[in-house]
C-alpha cells in the first residue's frame, strides 16, 4: 500500500519568487507532490480517518453504506506510475521557468507492506524575465498591442511563467475586443522568447500574426442598437406582433409597456456609432442584471457588412410579485434563535425598476449554553418596509454613473418589539435614509453614504429592573426613551478572487455621528422658543431626551490561504462610541459588548468587562463605549463536509468615563493591556454550502476580572469542577462562520 509521497527540492534560486503563481497557493513542494500519479489516502490531523472507516466496514459479502461514502480503499502501490509523475513535474517546473530541471525517484517497501515513495527534483536556474518588447512600428494591430503595453502582467525580474504569458495573452486580447476588432482570434497574438542573452535571463518578444485578407483582423462600428424589454423566449420574434419605440436613438421592441424606455437607456453603455468595445457589452448586461427586474439578459450582435454590426439585447423580465415565507434557525448572540419570515417584493414599481420590500418577523432566542433560564429568554417582533431605486437619488445630485457603480437608493421603515422575560422590553421605530455603490469592480470598494437614520427608543421594565436601574445611573441613562437622529457611512474593501482560493484582505468601517445639527438648532434657539433643559442641563424633543454621540468602529481581517483546504483568519476590531453634549451616555443599542458565539466564544454574551469589572447579577449587560478585540483562527478539513479549527481570541471592552459602580472598568492607556482578556477553544463545522452550521468549545485562558494572581485561568482549567461534567467549557452553537 502507498504510504506517502516526499518531494525533496534542492534548488540553488530562491523558490518564494515563483510562489505567487501557483495554483491553489501551494508550496512547490506541494504542487509537484499533487502531480504524482498515484496518491496516498487522504489524512487528517495526522490520521487516515477514510482508510480507517473503509477497513472497520469491509465486508466480502458487499460495500456497506458507510464505506462507500465515508470511506476511502486503500491505495496500491503501482511502480510503474513513478516515470510518468517525474515527466509530469519535470514539465510543470519547465512551464514555471525552471527550463532545464532534473526529477528522479526511489522508493522503499518496509516489512509491512507500506510503501514511500521519493522524488528528488533538481530544478536547475529559474530562467527570469530581462526586457519584454512589445511592437513599435506604425501597424495597426501593433499599434494596438503598444498602446495598451503599460498595463502589462509581465514583469522584468519575474519567474518566465508560462502561466503568465497565457495571462498576458487574454489581456491583449481584451485590448483588440474593446478597439472594435469583433471577430479577433486569441490565437493571432504569441510571444518569442531569447535565452541565449546568458545569465538565466529572458528576453520576451510579443508578435501579433497578421492576415491582411481577414475579417477577423478588421474593426466593427454598432450601427443600431434594438432593445426587447419583455422577451419570452417561448417564442418566435418573428411570431410576435411588437410595438416599437424610438427613444434617445434606441430601438425598444415591445408588447407592453414594462419599464419605461429612459430607464433602459441609461444602462446602456454601447454607443451607436462607436466601434465595437467588448467591454461595454459587459457592462450593459451587468447594468441590466443589477436593476434587479430582470432574470435573463443577453446580447447578440449581427454582422450587417460594411464592417457594421447591429447589435440586439434581450431582456426576460422577472415576476412582478413575489411572496415567501421562511422559517429562519440560527443564532442571535449566544443563543438559539428560530423565527419566521413572512415577505412580499414588487418588482419594477411605477415601471422605474424601483423595488418594494415588505417583511415581517417574529421569532424567540432561548440560551442553550451553558444552561437554560428562563429570564434569558428573547422575544422579538418586528416589520419593515423597504423602497429601493438603482439610481442616486438626492436632492441636486447629478452623478455620472459607471457600470461598475451598481448604485442603489435605499428608504426604509422599520418598527420592532424586543423583550428579555422578566427584565425589560424595548420599541424601536425608525426611518433611514441611504445610497450604496461600488467604486471598483476589483479590488472591491463599496461606499454607503451617506447613511440618515431617525430612531425613537421606547424601554418598558419590570419592577426588579426598575430598582436596579435607579441604583446604576449610567444604565438607567442607556436604557432610557431615546431620541435618535443620526448621520453615517460605511466603507467596505475586499480583493477577494471568488473562483480561486488565494489570500485576501476584507476591510469595513462604519462611522456614526447622532443629535449634531438638533442640538445646534436648540441651544441657538432655546431663549426665543421658551425651551428648558433639565437639571442635567440636556434639551427634549417631544419630552424625550436626545442622543448625542460619534461611533466609530473598525473591522479589518486577513484571510491567509495556505491550501484550499487549510486557512489562517487574523482578525482585528476595534470600536469607540463617546457621547457629549446633549448626553452623558451612548443608547443601550449602541454600546459595544463582547462574549457569545462570534466573538470572545470563551464567555457568555454581555458577559466580559469592562475592564477588570465583574458582574455577579443575573442579568448580562456589560456594555462599555471602548472595545478592542482581536482573533485568531485555523480551518482546515477532516473529511467531506466536516470542518475543524482551533482559535484564541483576545479583547475586552472599557467605559471612558469614570463610573464609581464598575470599580476597574475605565480605560486607562498604562493598563488596558493587563486587562485584555484571552480565550481559546476548537470547533466543528458542518459546510453544506449555503449554509454552515457550526458549534465551538471555548475556555478562559486570561480573565481579568478575577483577582491578579488567578487571572491565568488556563492554569487552573478543570473539565469538571464543582462535579458538573464540561462546566469549564463554553459551548457556542452558530450558523455560519464567526468572522
Amino acid at each position: 500500500m502507498l504510504k506517502s509521497n516526499t518531494v525533496d527540492v534542492k534548488s540553488s534560486t530562491n523558490l518564494k519568487k515563483i510562489r505567487k503563481n501557483i495554483e491553489q497557493n501551494l508550496s512547490i513542494q506541494g504542487k509537484l507532490a499533487l502531480l504524482a500519479r498515484q496518491q496516498p489516502n487522504t489524512r487528517t490531523l495526522g490520521i487516515g480517518l477514510k482508510l480507517r472507516l473503509w477497513n472497520l466496514f469491509y465486508s466480502e459479502k458487499g460495500k456497506h453504506f458507510l464505506q462507500t461514502n465515508l470511506g476511502e480503499a486503500p491505495v496500491v502501490f503501482d511502480s510503474t506510475t513513478l516515470p510518468a509523475s517525474a515527466r509530469l513535474m519535470s514539465a510543470y517546473l519547465v512551464s514555471k521557468g525552471y527550463l532545464i530541471p532534473d526529477v528522479t525517484y526511489s522508493y522503499n517497501i518496509s516489512s509491512n507492506n507500506k510503501a514511500r515513495v521519493k522524488y528528488i527534483v533538481e530544478t536547475g536556474p529559474l530562467y527570469t524575465i530581462d526586457s519584454i518588447y512589445f511592437p513599435v512600428d506604425s501597424a495597426k494591430l501593433n499599434l494596438v498591442v503598444e498602446s495598451g503595453s503599460f498595463n502589462t502582467i509581465l514583469k522584468k525580474g519575474d519567474a518566465f511563467d508560462s502561466d503568465e504569458l497565457s495571462k498576458e495573452q487574454l489581456r491583449i486580447h481584451r485590448e483588440f475586443l474593446t478597439t472594435g476588432y469583433f471577430y479577433f482570434r486569441k490565437d493571432f497574438i504569441y510571444f518569442e522568447a531569447d535565452t541565449s542573452i546568458g545569465n538565466n535571463k529572458v528576453n520576451v518578444y510579443v508578435k501579433v500574426e497578421t492576415v491582411d485578407s481577414s475579417v477577423e483582423q478588421q474593426q466593427y462600428q454598432v450601427r443600431t442598437i434594438y432593445l426587447y424589454p419583455d422577451f419570452n423566449p417561448r417564442y418566435e420574434l418573428d411570431t410576435v406582433d411588437y410595438d416599437t419605440i424610438v427613444h434617445e436613438g434606441f430601438h425598444f421592441l415591445t408588447t407592453q409597456h414594462y419599464v419605461d424606455p429612459d430607464v433602459l437607456a441609461k444602462a446602456v453603455y454601447i454607443v451607436q456609432g462607436a466601434l465595437f468595445s467588448s467591454s461595454s457589452y459587459t457592462c450593459t448586461l451587468d447594468r441590466f442584471y443589477d436593476l434587479g427586474i430582470f432574470k435573463f439578459a443577453n446580447a447578440r450582435f449581427v454582422d450587417v457588412g460594411a464592417n457594421q454590426l447591429d447589435c440586439y439585447i434581450y431582456l426576460q423580465p422577472s415576476k412582478r410579485h413575489s411572496l415567501g415565507a421562511e422559517l429562519d434557525v440560527g443564532n442571535e448572540a449566544d443563543n438559539f434563535a428560530s423565527g419566521v419570515k413572512i415577505s412580499y417584493q414588487s418588482r419594477n414599481v411605477f415601471r422605474r425598476a424601483n423595488t418594494i420590500n415588505l417583511s415581517l418577523v417574529t421569532g424567540v432566542q432561548i440560551p442553550v449554553f451553558p444552561g437554560f433560564r428562563y429570564d434569558s429568554i428573547f422575544y422579538n417582533l418586528s416589520g419593515q418596509i423597504d423602497y429601493i431605486l438603482p439610481k442616486f437619488a438626492f436632492p441636486f445630485l447629478r452623478a455620472n454613473v459607471f457600470c461598475f457603480n451598481d448604485p442603489t437608493t435605499r428608504i426604509s421603515f422599520r418598527a420592532s418589539y424586543y423583550q428579555q422575560t422578566n427584565y425589560y422590553s424595548l420599541q424601536n421605530y425608525g426611518i433611514t435614509y441611504s445610497m450604496e455603490w461600488k467604486g471598483l469592480e476589483f479590488p472591491l470598494k463599496r461606499y454607503i453614504f451617506p447613511i440618515l437614520a431617525i430612531n425613537y427608543v421606547f424601554p418598558t421594565y419590570s419592577d426588579s429592573f426598575a430598582k436596579r436601574l435607579s441604583t446604576d445611573p449610567f444604565l438607567a441613562e442607556s436604557f432610557s426613551k431615546q431620541f435618535i437622529p443620526s448621520v453615517g457611512g460605511a466603507y467596505i474593501y475586499s480583493n477577494q478572487i471568488l473562483d480561486r482560493s488565494s489570500s485576501f484582505t476584507y476591510f469595513r468601517g462604519d462611522a456614526e455621528t447622532a443629535g449634531n445639527l438638533l442640538y445646534l438648532a436648540i441651544s441657538g434657539l432655546h431663549a426665543p422658543l421658551g425651551i428648558v433643559s433639565d437639571s442635567s442641563g440636556s434639551y427634549s424633543v417631544f419630552r424625550v431626551n436626545f442622543a448625542q454621540y460619534a461611533r466609530l468602529e473598525l473591522d479589518l481581517r486577513r484571510y491567509l490561504q495556505f491550501t484550499q483546504n487549510r486557512t489562517l483568519v487574523l482578525r482585528l476590531s476595534p470600536g469607540i462610541a463617546v457621547p457629549y453634549g446633549n448626553a452623558t451616555a451612548v443608547p443601550y443599542v449602541k454600546q459595544f459588548f463582547l462574549g457569545g458565539t462570534n466573538s470572545m466564544r470563551a464567555w457568555r454574551v454581555r458577559s466580559l468587562g469592562p475592564g477588570t469589572y465583574r458582574d455577579t447579577s443575573n442579568f448580562f449587560n456589560s456594555a462599555g463605549d471602548l472595545k478592542l478585540e482581536a482573533n485568531i483562527e485555523y480551518r482546515f478539513s477532516i473529511f467531506g463536509r466536516l470542518k475543524g479549527a482551533t482559535f484564541i481570541d483576545a479583547g475586552n471592552i472599557w467605559l471612558l468615563r469614570n463610573d464609581p459602580r464598575k470599580p476597574g472598568g475605565t480605560f486607562y492607556f498604562n493598563q488596558f493591556i493587563d486587562q485584555i482578556a484571552i480565550g481559546t477553544g476548537i470547533g466543528l463545522r458542518l459546510d453544506f454550502t449555503f449554509f454552515v452550521l457550526r458549534l465551538d468549545v471555548a475556555t478562559p485562558v486570561y480573565d481579568p476580572s478575577l483577582e491578579v494572581s488567578e487571572r491565568w485561568a488556563i492554569k487552573n482549567f478543570q473539565l469538571s469542577p464543582n462535579g458538573k461534567l464540561f462546566d469549564g467549557l463554553f459551548f457556542q452553537l452558530a450558523v455560519g462562520y464567526p468572522f
